[in-house]
Parts: structure tokens; C-alpha cells; sequence
């Protein structure tokens, strides 16, 4: 039998009860493989190691007691079995990969496989060392294993960790104690434009350009040592100069005896979802004042109907002297300005009612520019630049009008040494304007207004569409203008885009969407025409005592027979006994016990001969609908003028009593 290079290194073990016999193997003699393996049958059985013999064929020909109680079976199972059996498919090619090292010196080779096992798949590192005979020749193969799936699971998850840190969306870093920093991921060097390497040359220290002092810092080094996080949302500037927020979190790190070794930074760039939020506030803000705008319009329009109505017939008295004449215009004029301010707010809330029309927005530009250059100071240029053939817009011309009004009045304001006020028009396709969220599908037509001012410096410039605020000295703006501006360009569909820098001017650029040809815009019902009466028998139904006795006196002046009352539960009472006796209702639409939605169905099922005048100093579009929806198309709109009601009346009058 030829000599083996490895002998038991210890000294003979004890003798212990013999093991259960081998099953014989056929051939054992002196020159075989298989004799000589049975001088190491003595070995196995007191071997802790999990190993085998096979031969150059790859066939299992002996095995250790350990082998058998982590791969089972009974011993003589698996004499001649191929020991790639054991190993997991997908791992055969390291097999392959191993032969080569194996047939050639030093003829050993590691080989790291998944086998089946009694505990299931497991990761082996299986040691294999070729034994030759005298003559060279490799006479079998000791494969030597070893169980390393923990090792390779706390691998594989150090691998993912890894990978999960470096692909994360959310640029992390980690400093030592002293705050500088020792690790970022590659989202962090996107953050700050700076690699690893770089931030090491520099010393850089953890988050430093978010405190203004070097005490505020070691006041945040003092709370994250200490065992505290520390997070917070900063402004902070990107790497290409423009400023972002920040959602920062740092905390700290600690070994296993607990202290603390290091900090973690995560850093989250939130300026998208702190602009939504300033977006929302803006719309809540817009919402609460058009609530309130909503809400308190009927009151003060009944106000001013009745300071306006009266200025309005005392004007007309021919016996005023100057000086009362003067002071009653005053009055007038005073309540006129607040009509239209009370209408701004109503406006820009988007609580005021949007009448659609085709308009040629070229032809309101020239007869709007025409009308400002006498009034505009001399200093200031108009300078004209408007596409030709552009189609008409389906939009509320008085609403556009008021847009390029306040955007050209803010022009002239910025120039108050005089300067050139461009005035352009072109068509622009949706999908040029992705980034204002535009209709890819649509053509916008743009307004661009353009001075050559002072220019909006960029903190203005974030809050300049705000209801209420204003750069202009106090008295001289409502801050107002722009909010009208954004909400009536918003409620038809358009976007504002701004342009400017101190010094260098501003263009406003506001896009309104196209409408098919086909498209008509819609109108009520023409009412029949007839010869006007200056005559009939008027029923006032309005809650406030002045503009109702107002109402009346202007009526009765005109020849009318009047009756009043001062709910809708009386309305329809006083209907009941003397529906003869009237030919019109004017009727007011927010009323005590009953209001005007009720008592107009009311007059509409039993009294359809009457006429009816629908009064309001605040009707929003979901009311107005409904009367469309029942069938009334006569209305007015607080505070009217006093000619305004005695043309409605006869308007209401005619059509009623028309064969």
C-alpha cells in the first residue's frame, strides 16, 4: 500500500466502541483505490470534519461521520454516487472551474457551492487536495467542508446595504465626531456638486453651511453628541446657484458599548413639495377672502346702492349749487371706486361671474393702448409688436381688458423717468409651455407686456400675485392688481409667465388657450321687444330697509305704483291675495325665513303672468344656473345705477305684456 504525505498529527486517539461496519467495497487490494483508501478508514470515523473521498471521476468512494449526519442517507448509499448530486445546479460550473487547479500543482483548490443538505441549501467552502500515488498519478480527491452560510449571508446583506446606501434616493453622509466628513453617497455628491475625494481634501464638515456662526454649529455639534437627532427644513443653495429647501435629519451613530462613534446625515430635497404648500396656502388664502368677499358683497353692495343711488338723484337736482354739486360728485365718485373694488376682490377670489364672448384680443390692444397713450406721460414709448391673422379668443372682454390694464398701469409705475412699454402678441403651442402645465394639444395666444423699469427683485417676485401685497408707498395700491390678474387669468385656462432682474425691467407673459372655431359663446335668450311703458305695478321684495325705500322712490318718480316687503315669506303671502294687482317682482336673492331661489319657483308654478327682476350684489355662477335652469333671464347686479333699474323694469314690462 503506497505511504500517504499526511499522517494524524496527535497522538493515537483512545479506542472507542467500533463504528457500525462499512459495507466491503469491491477490489480493496494493495493496488487499488479503494485499498487505498482503507489505510484512512480510521480516520473518518473520529473526524469532526465534514469531508470525502472521491475518485478522479468525480464518484463519492468514503465519507466521515460528520459528512453523513449533515447529508444523511446510510453509508452505502452513497459509495459511487457523483458528488456534483449534492451541489446546486447553478453552481456545477465552479466545479468545472476548480478541475483545472486540481490536475496540476499545487493541486488543491477552494470551492464555495450551495448543497443540499438535511437543513436545506446551504452555502459550503469545501477545501479539496488531490492524493497521488508513487508515481504521480492522482488516485482520488480529499474534499474537506465547512458550513459558511452565515458568513455568506452577512455578505450578501453587506452587499445590499451598500448598494441600497450608494442607489439612494435620499443623499446620505456619515462624519466622524468631529463632524467631518468620512462617507457620501453619490446622491449627496449630486446635492452638493462635490465628490468624496474633494470633501475629504477640504476638511469639508458635516452640514456647516447651514448654521450662519460658528457658535450656532458647535451648539449642533453639542445636541448630536449628546445622543439627540437633530432635523429641521433649511433653504440651501444647489451647486448651479439656485436656492431649495431641504429636509435635513443628523443623528448619531453608536458602537456596541454605546457610544457614540459617528453621525448620520440624511438630506431630502423637498422644494417641490414646499412649493405645493406655498401653492395651497395661496389657494387657501384666495379661498378664505373669496369666502369672505362672497359673503359680505350683498351687505356692502346694498351699502353702496343706496350711497350711489342717492348721490345719483341728488346729481340730478337742478337747484344744487356748485359747491354742493361738487362735494355730491365727490360722493359719487367715491362709491363708484368702491364698486370696482369690491369687484376686484370678487374677481381675483373667482367669485365673480366669467362672461364668455369671442374676442379679437389684437383689436383690444390697439383700442386699450389708444386710450392709455393720452393719459400715460409723454416719456413713455409704446412700441407695438402683434402677430397678424391671430383668431378671436372665447373669453370675458371686460376681464382681459382689466388684465392688460392693471399689467400696463404696473408698467408705467416702473418707469418714472420714462421708458419704452412693448405691447406683443403671438401664438404659442401648448407643447412649448409643459413647464406652466399647458395642454400639449392646444395653441395658446401670448400677451407679452414689456417695460423697461426698475425690474422685481427675485423676493418680490415670489410673493407678487399675493392678494393685498404691494411695493407701491401706502395709499397709492391696493395689491390687488396682480391677484386680480392671476385669478382671471386662471379661470379662463391660461398660465402667467414672468421675466425680470433689478435694473433690467419686467415681461409679463400671459397665455390664453384657443377655442375651436365651432365653438359659439353662450348667451340668453333674447326677450321679446315690444313699445316700452313707463307704467305697471311693481312688487320690491328686498330685506334692507334704505335701498328698498331708495328702489321704491326712484320707481315711483317714474310713474310706477309700488308695494314693498321685506322677506320671501311675505312676498309669496302678499301674492296669494294680489297677484292681480302686480306685473313685476324685482326680487332679492339672499333673504331671511325664505330666499330668492324659493320664491321664484313658487312664481313660476302660480303666477307665471308676473315678470320677475332677479336682484344681487353677489350671485355666483352655481345660483345664477339654477334660475337659468327654471327659466328666469332678467338680472341685476348690486349696486346698479338708477337709469340701470328703470331699464330693467321696462325691459321685464314690454316682454310680459307683448301679444
Amino acid at each position: 500500500m503506497p505511504k500517504t504525505s499526511r499522517k494524524p498529527a496527535t497522538a493515537p486517539l483512545p479506542e472507542k466502541a467500533p463504528p457500525a461496519p462499512r459495507p466491503a467495497i469491491a477490489n480493496r487490494g494493495e493496488g487499488s483505490p479503494a485499498g487505498w483508501i482503507g489505510s484512512f478508514e480510521k480516520l473518518f470515523p473520529a473526524s469532526s470534519d465534514v469531508a470525502c473521498f472521491r475518485d478522479p471521476s468525480g464518484a463519492i468512494i468514503d465519507i466521515s461521520e460528520a459528512f453523513l449526519a449533515k447529508f444523511g442517507r446510510r453509508p452505502d448509499r452513497w459509495m459511487g454516487v457523483p458528488f456534483d448530486q449534492i451541489v446546486h445546479r447553478e453552481d456545477h460550473v465552479a466545479l468545472t472551474r476548480a478541475q483545472p487547479l486540481l490536475a496540476g500543482p499545487p493541486f488543491q483548490a477552494n470551492t464555495e457551492v450551495r448543497c443540499r443538505t438535511l437543513q436545506g441549501w446551504r452555502w459550503m467552502l469545501w477545501e479539496e487536495s488531490c492524493c497521488r500515488d508513487t508515481t504521480g498519478q492522482i488516485v482520488a480527491i480529499r474534499a474537506v467542508g465547512r458550513d459558511v452560510t452565515r458568513r455568506h449571508m452577512a455578505e450578501e446583506q453587506s452587499y445590499i446595504l451598500a448598494q441600497a446606501m450608494e442607489q439612494s434616493p435620499i443623499a446620505t453622509a456619515i462624519a466622524d465626531t468631529d463632524g467631518h466628513v468620512r462617507y457620501v453617497n453619490a446622491r449627496f455628491t449630486e446635492c452638493v456638486g462635490a465628490n468624496l475625494e474633494s470633501l475629504l481634501e477640504r476638511n469639508e464638515r458635516i452640514f456647516r453651511d447651514a448654521h450662519p456662526t460658528e457658535e450656532a454649529y458647535e451648539a449642533f455639534l453639542g445636541q448630536i453628541r449628546s445622543g439627540h437627532p437633530w432635523r429641521g427644513e433649511v433653504a440651501t443653495r444647489a451647486p448651479n446657484g439656485t436656492s431649495r429647501w431641504e429636509f435635513v435629519q443628523v443623528s448619531a451613530i453608536r458602537n456596541p458599548a454605546g457610544s457614540v462613534t459617528n453621525f448620520l446625515m440624511l438630506r431630502e430635497d423637498v422644494t417641490e413639495r414646499k412649493t405645493l404648500e406655498s401653492q395651497l396656502r395661496q389657494a387657501q388664502k384666495l379661498e378664505s377672502i373669496g369666502t369672505l368677499a362672497g359673503g359680505i358683497a350683498h351687505d356692502f353692495n346694498n351699502l353702496l346702492s343706496v350711497i350711489n343711488g342717492y348721490s345719483e338723484l341728488l346729481l340730478s337736482r337742478p337747484d344744487n349749487d356748485e359747491k354742493a354739486q361738487r362735494f355730491l360728485g365727490e360722493i359719487f365718485k367715491a362709491g363708484q371706486r368702491a364698486v370696482g373694488l369690491v369687484r376686484q376682490i370678487l374677481t381675483f377670489s373667482r367669485k365673480v361671474e366669467t362672461l364668455l364672448a369671442p374676442v379679437e384680443l389684437n383689436q383690444l390692444i390697439r383700442e386699450l393702448a389708444g386710450m392709455l397713450q393720452e393719459t400715460f406721460p409723454r416719456t413713455i414709448v409704446f412700441d407695438f409688436q402683434l402677430a397678424p391673422s391671430l383668431p378671436a379668443l372665447l373669453a370675458d372682454q371686460n376681464q382681459v381688458q382689466q388684465i392688460l390694464m392693471n399689467l400696463c398701469v404696473n408698467a408705467r409705475d416702473a418707469m418714472p423717468d420714462g421708458g419704452t412699454l412693448t405691447l406683443a402678441t403671438e401664438p404659442v403651442p401648448g407643447r412649448d409651455l409643459l413647464h406652466l402645465g399647458a395642454d400639449p394639444t392646444r395653441t395658446y395666444q401670448c400677451v407679452h407686456i414689456k417695460d423697461t423699469g426698475v425690474g422685481i427683485p427675485p423676493a418680490v417676485q415670489q410673493r407678487i400675485f399675493e392678494p393685498f401685497f404691494t411695493t407701491k408707498e401706502k395709499g397709492n395700491g391696493t395689491g390687488l392688481g396682480l391677484a386680480v390678474v392671476e385669478g382671471i387669468v386662471s379661470r379662463h385656462g391660461g398660465f402667467i409667465g414672468l421675466r425680470s432682474a433689478p435694473g433690467e425691467g419686467s415681461a409679463f407673459s400671459i397665455y390664453l388657450p384657443e377655442t375651436a372655431q365651432n365653438v359659439a359663446a353662450p348667451s340668453l335668450r333674447p326677450l321679446p321687444s315690444s313699445a316700452r311703458r313707463s307704467t305697471g305695478r311693481i312688487l320690491i321684495v328686498e330685506d334692507e330697509e334704505s335701498l328698498r325705500n331708495l328702489t321704491q322712490g326712484v320707481l315711483e318718480a317714474r310713474g310706477f305704483t309700488v308695494r314693498t316687503v321685506d322677506d320671501g315669506a311675505k312676498a309669496l303671502d302678499f301674492l296669494d291675495r294680489h297677484a292681480a294687482e302686480i306685473d313685476c317682482v324685482i326680487l332679492d336673492v339672499n333673504m331671511p325665513r325664505l330666499n330668492g331661489i324659493s320664491v321664484f319657483q313658487v312664481i313660476r308654478q302660480k303666477h307665471r303672468a308676473i315678470g320677475v327682476i332677479v336682484v344681487s350684489g353677489y350671485l355666483s355662477a352655481e345660483i345664477k344656473q339654477q334660475f337659468l335652469d327654471l327659466g328666469q333671464q332678467v338680472f341685476i347686479h348690486k349696486p346698479f345705477r338708477v337709469d340701470d333699474i328703470i331699464s330693467k323694469v321696462q325691459q321685464v314690462l314690454a316682454a310680459h305684456r307683448a301679444p
